[in-house]
């Protein structure tokens, strides 16, 4: 039987670029997917707006927030020191936590690239928090889990 699930064990994965190992994942925001619709009312419409949806879909993005682990890379692999921020677009998974009878987890994955990241904030007795904005490049799979 599936039960609601929290969002604890939650994490992404990179095909190519370096996310620290050790970063703790404190929530990952998907953005809405969407399409507009165009207005087609003229001044033959009588009774109400007519509309038509558009045909290509905007997949959105997705923002991370973590705690720091305090790994930005290593002297060893410089080419993967800090944020993917200049990284050409690459394959990305949303892997979600298992529950209990899950025996693989959901995940939504496609190819994507980080807009935006923000370096952990530091002030005195708390943890250091930052955030990164990842836009999704195009088609989405959605894969459910699977239960034993």
């Amino acid at each position: 039987m599936t039960v609601a699930k929290d969002g604890h064990g939650a994490s992404i994965v990179l095909a190519t670029s370096h996310w620290p190992v050790g970063t703790v994942i404190t929530a990952i925001k998907p953005d809405s997917v969407a399409r507009e619709s165009f207005d087609w009312t003229n001044y033959h419409t009588e009774t109400a707006q007519v509309s038509q949806p558009a045909d290509l879909v905007d997949p959105g993005g997705f923002e991370v927030e973590f705690y720091d682990n305090g790994d930005n890379g290593t002297a060893e692999d410089d080419d993967d020191a800090g944020p993917p921020i200049t990284k050409i677009p690459e394959d990305i998974a949303i892997v979600y936590g298992l529950a209990t009878s899950w025996v693989t987890a959901p995940t939504i994955s496609g190819n994507g690239y980080m807009t935006e990241y923000n370096a952990p904030e530091a002030k005195t007795g708390q943890i250091m928090a930052g955030s990164a904005k990842f836009k999704w490049a195009g088609p989405l799979t959605y894969t459910p889990h699977s239960e034993a």
